[in-house]
């Protein structure tokens, strides 16, 4: 995954406020040590803004910054054309046929261990 697929990520929980590293690591399926990576990115880019959590100092809470929302607005509805456009290219049989590919790779994943 890209580090616009962990700011997608980000997103999906900003507008509870914030969204710790470890559910984020969770939503992505990504490794600790990738998802880390991305933020750092995107923390220096000044997408998001990471703080240790008032529970448990070990812990850190992510938020998208003002910045990064405008980013992901920016590009979302881009992103979102680009993937009408390949499902177009599909008959309702493949887009079903995808969906449970898609599915499937989901639940195998969810019940294995991230590397």
């Amino acid at each position: 995954m890209s580090r616009i697929c962990v700011a997608d990520k980000v997103l999906l929980e900003y507008q509870t406020g914030r969204i710790s590293m470890s559910r984020l690591t969770q939503l992505s399926y990504m490794s600790k040590a990738s998802v880390s990576a991305a933020i750092r990115t995107l923390t220096a880019q000044n997408f998001v803004a990471r703080e240790r959590s008032a529970d448990d100092a070990r812990s850190l809470n992510l938020e998208i910054t003002d910045a990064g929302t405008d980013v992901v607005e920016h590009i979302y509805p881009v992103y979102n054309q680009r993937e009408q456009a390949w499902a177009s290219l599909l008959d309702a049989d493949d887009r079903a046929a995808l969906l449970r590919v898609l599915e499937r790779l989901k639940e195998r994943t969810r019940n294995h261990e991230r590397p």
